[in-house]
């Protein structure tokens, strides 16, 4: 609970709502206090357990309980054809991931051999419509390097010679550094803002 409440969700999903809210109009909180003061009061037998939200869900409207969330789960039991739709879900999801944020580096390098075949078409898609890091590695490939390459005229702490490393073995399939490539993205529109102000 503190992991997603205090990293995962502020390091990882708040710049993506921000974007979002330049867009369109948030009609609730990215993250209400309450909410977040209600989920650690949540008792230790129930946590982890979505049986406790699903019941929720049902009891405000009863036609919800057979609606799957996006992992497949249901108030109600599911036979074998289920439970097997569910599996493969599951395994979706977390092929979605390997492709994009969460590719490890052995599976990278097998990857960039297998590129001809395009094998992130089994996944990605199914669960997430922005997969960054096939589009850093592809269609943004020309527009991450202008940004690398326009650090140098940046001062210190950032490190061009880093920079263009990172972009390179990531355009080139070597690597999988989609996270930092964001923090480089972020990076380069603070500093060119602060700095064109002053």
């Amino acid at each position: 609970m503190t992991f997603i409440l205090f990293k995962q969700v502020p390091w990882h999903h708040y710049s993506r709502r921000s974007l979002e809210a330049g867009l369109l109009q948030p009609i609730s909180p990215f993250l209400d206090n309450d909410l977040a003061a209600l989920a650690y009061r949540c008792p230790a037998s129930l946590e982890g357990s979505p049986q406790p939200l699903l019941e929720l869900i049902a009891r405000g409207d009863e036609r919800l309980r057979r609606v799957p969330t996006d992992r497949s789960l249901q108030l109600h039991r599911l036979g074998w054809v289920g439970q097997g739709v569910r599996r493969y879900r599951e395994l979706t999801a977390k092929a979605e991931y390997a492709y994009d944020y969460g590719m490890p580096p052995a599976l990278t390098r097998i990857d960039r051999v297998l590129r001809p075949l395009q094998l992130e078409r089994l996944f990605l898609g199914r669960h997430k419509f922005y997969h960054f890091r096939t589009w850093y590695r592809g269609v943004l490939a020309e527009q991450i390097r202008s940004m690398a390459n326009a650090f140098p005229s940046l001062p210190p702490p950032f490190r061009p010679d880093i920079l263009r490393t990172v972009v390179d073995e990531h355009t080139s399939g070597r690597a999988n550094h989609t996270l930092p490539i964001h923090r480089l993205i972020a990076s380069q529109i603070t500093a060119s803002r602060l700095l064109s102000q002053s």
